[in-house]
């Protein structure tokens, strides 16, 4: 297993010199002993590499568990990696051997001030405060003087982040709607029983709420692929306890186009359904399997994405952002590409058989 690992950070100055016999003597007799007892590697940057290369030298402080910093003599190449750590990480305990030297700015650090020649008690002392500063830090979490939001992390490491996650039935589509702040460029919906086609379920007022700020969306983006499972809407209608009032207004949102089903919008020729392949269509492909997805590049140039993933019986949602993902959505939009158009005549049957279904359960209520 890999040891946790200690950088010293500190001025060393030319061999010889009274800054490198200090630097020496704290790194040998203080820091190094007390890592060992801690099980700690420690590393000083003239004792890893063979050439003080900034970009190793940054490393090191950036990737280092705990950093021990030296800000003697005001050296400016430990203040730049003293602040990089700060800003990045925290978890950093700052030493000096004269208070006074110390800058206004950071003196809220409260850098520990030793005495190398206050013999065998003052190393003690300052072993004992380095010793303690380690053991309090590790059991930290990490501190860093600045805060970034997901976006900016994303755009500085191109990387794609979990954003936030969420459990519950009903909880992902205020993820969902949490999207739609910003003006989205396009969108791609993949919804096994899709509630554009039947409207909010009774009861649902969290799908009601989605469903008005989607549809807001489809009048204003440029593009919106929606993907839909037939026998997956045709499920529900054979649940007692799921009842659409809203579905006839629904049914007016979309249209017929070509023979096509599509989504409405009042400046567009409209959007087409594409819907998922039956089971048999694909041995490798069960429809159980797929997860709802909700995916919005912005006009900023931004991509994010819900996921909604079953777990046995429960349900976890997740909030993705970050510059990885308009791979993802080009992949959705190629797989929604490949896909077959829903007939508006499918949607015509759907309807009417759930109109009947519906008049049959009410003449049993009665």
């Amino acid at each position: 297993m890999c040891k946790k690992n200690i950088a010293f950070i500190c001025p060393l100055g030319d061999e010889g010199s009274e800054t490198r016999k200090r630097a020496d003597l704290i790194y040998n007799h203080v820091i190094v002993p007390i890592a060992e007892e801690l099980e700690y590697e420690c590393t000083r940057a003239d004792k890893r590499f063979e050439s003080n290369l900034m970009s190793d030298i940054v490393k090191m402080v950036v990737d280092a568990d705990i950093v021990i910093a030296d800000l003697s003599d005001r050296n400016p190449n430990v203040y730049y990696e003293f602040g990089i750590r700060n800003a990045l990480k925290g978890k950093c305990i700052p030493i000096i051997n004269k208070m006074s030297d110390i800058p206004f700015d950071i003196k809220y650090f409260r850098a520990y001030e030793y005495d190398l020649n206050a013999g065998v008690e003052g190393y003690r002392k300052f072993s004992v405060f380095i010793k303690n500063s380690i053991k309090r830090l590790e059991k930290n979490p990490w501190n860093p003087c600045i805060s970034l939001t997901p976006e900016e992390i994303s755009d500085i490491y191109n990387v794609t982040l979990l954003s936030k996650s969420v459990k519950g039935t009903k909880d992902h589509y205020g993820l969902a709607e949490s999207m739609f702040s910003k003006k989205c460029k396009q969108l791609f919906l993949m919804q096994r029983s899709s509630s554009i086609v039947l409207g909010a379920e009774k009861g649902w007022g969290e799908e009601k709420t989605f469903l008005d700020a989607i549809t807001k969306v489809a009048e204003e983006c440029d593009y919106f692929y929606h993907i839909v499972t037939l026998d997956g809407i045709e499920a529900h209608f054979h649940r007692k306890d799921s009842v659409f009032p809203d579905f006839c207004e629904y049914r007016k949102r979309l249209k017929n186009m070509g023979g096509n089903a599509a989504i409405k919008t009042s400046h567009k020729k409209g959007f087409y359904l594409k819907k998922l392949p039956r089971d048999s269509e694909n041995g490798d492909f069960k429809l159980d399997r797929q997860a709802r997805v909700l995916t919005a590049e912005f006009y900023d140039g931004t991509v994010e994405t819900v996921i909604v993933q079953n777990l046995g019986k429960e349900q976890l949602c997740f909030l993705l952002k970050g510059s990885g993902l308009i791979t993802y959505l080009n992949d959705c939009i190629r797989y929604y590409d490949a896909l077959e158009y829903v007939k508006w005549k499918d949607i015509e049957r759907l309807y009417q058989k759930y109109e009947r279904l519906s008049e049959e359960n009410n003449k049993h209520e009665n």
